[in-house]
């Protein structure tokens, strides 16, 4: 399918007020900006795509399940978690919940992916701790360095 066949799958969802709306294979690069306009939507195909950002995603409020799987997901941040869903990496239509399977994700373990979102969480937390207190401490221990360097030459 082309770019026209997902804009007609939005006007469509759009007039009949759709629950369901189904974007799979589409070779799309990044979320529609249009679905934003579906506030009944409460599953989302998004599957088999060239997606990797979703923040277009977090102004829809009822949505239930997002199918993100095969796409090309690196990181999950903070707003994986603002939809209040579970992250999965499996699939079931029963079970509510943001789908990521199959993703080329880099920055937390499938360990930790496994575990939840209490564990995701916690797994990010840590990380900013820990690039945060990086900063502080090089700042602390390299600034007077840099001073010394500045008032000698």
């Amino acid at each position: 399918m082309d770019n026209m066949s997902y804009s007609t799958v939005i006007e469509k969802a759009l007039l009949t007020k759709s629950s369901y709306i189904d974007l799979s294979g589409l070779k799309l690069s990044m979320v529609p900006q249009e679905l934003c306009n579906l506030k009944d939507l409460e599953i989302i195909n998004l599957n088999n795509n060239s997606i990797s950002d979703i923040k277009p995603l977090l102004l829809l409020e009822n949505v239930r399940i997002i199918d993100l799987r095969n796409n090309r997901i690196s990181c999950i941040d903070e707003d994986f978690l603002k939809f209040g869903l579970p992250i999965k990496e499996g699939f079931d239509y029963a079970d509510e919940g943001l789908y990521i399977g199959n993703n080329p994700i880099e920055n937390i373990p499938a360990e930790v992916l496994s575990q939840g979102n209490t564990a995701i969480e916690s797994y990010l937390n840590a990380i900013k701790d820990t690039l945060v207190r990086y900063i502080i401490d090089s700042f602390r221990f390299n600034f007077p360095i840099s001073i010394n360097l500045i008032y000698t030459t």
